[in-house]
């Protein structure tokens, strides 16, 4: 996982890049037409987010994609934690390990 936080309100980049892994830490590969969902958990509130972001540069073999965030992902401060997981076209379902994001309002200098 690269550094994504904190970012500001709105802010879109950069994109947060996900190597899903088995139990060992070894990275999954994942068939092609794997489907992947973003979520974003709001610690404040405890309410869980489907990001409206969209994933791109998907490698089946190395079970990494990156995820590009909307700027309605970031539309309120606050402290989150992020994850990711996927679908199968088999119907399996997995999840990354969750990461910490700080999304900070934007301030302006007077």
């Amino acid at each position: 996982m690269n550094d994504i936080s904190p970012v500001r309100v709105g802010q879109t980049d950069p994109s947060c890049h996900w190597t899903f892994k088995d139990s060992l830490g070894d990275p999954y590969p994942l068939p092609a037409n794997t489907v992947f969902t973003q979520y974003i958990y709001n610690v404040g509130t405890g309410f869980t987010a489907t990001g409206q972001g969209t994933f791109t540069n998907f490698v089946p073999a190395n079970g990494t994609v990156d995820y590009n965030w909307s700027a309605a992902d970031s539309a309120a401060p606050g402290q989150y934690q992020v994850f990711a997981g996927y679908v199968t076209p088999g119907g399996a379902q997995g999840y990354t390990d969750p990461v910490d994001w700080t999304v900070n309002p934007i301030t302006v200098q007077q």
